[in-house]
């Protein structure tokens, strides 16, 4: 991965670290290795946690000085297991604060701010787990 995308992982990261509302829960960085120990310890013990996982890029150009990404995707997946989550966010007020601390929050690492997709919040059920997949890009959203 680009130092670009790394710095980008990890400034999304201490952002939703530094917010109060996830004072007390874990706030991952995926990275290319078997994740599932750790969020499975974090989920198992609060109920909640968040895993920021490496952007995207959607296109390069090296016609400029410097090179840059075109479009940079970033998903941000909140993983909870409503059973055991009852002290804390409950994961829609996690994955709802996501989105209004990234949404045109322009991060160092990259020149552009950062967007909701269009449809930001996805909800996936995964066994004993809800998982909200919160996706933002450094595209410009399109004019509705």
């Amino acid at each position: 991965m680009s130092a670009v995308l790394t710095d980008l992982q990890e400034e999304i990261a201490a952002r939703l670290r530094g917010d109060a509302l996830f004072a007390t829960v874990p706030v991952l960085s995926e990275r290319p290795r078997d994740l599932g120990y750790e969020v499975d310890r974090a989920v198992g013990a609060l109920g909640l946690a968040i895993i920021v996982s490496p952007p995207g890029p959607a296109g390069y150009s090296a016609t400029g000085r410097p090179a840059r990404f075109e479009d940079i995707t970033v998903l941000i997946r909140v993983i909870e297991d409503p059973v055991l989550n009852e002290e804390g966010p409950d994961g829609q007020s996690a994955a709802e604060r996501v989105l209004a601390l990234l949404h045109r929050h322009r991060p160092e690492s990259v020149a552009s701010a950062m967007h909701a997709a269009a449809d930001p919040v996805r909800i996936v059920v995964e066994e004993r787990l809800v998982v909200r997949e919160v996706t933002l890009s450094t595209a410009e959203p399109s004019p509705a």
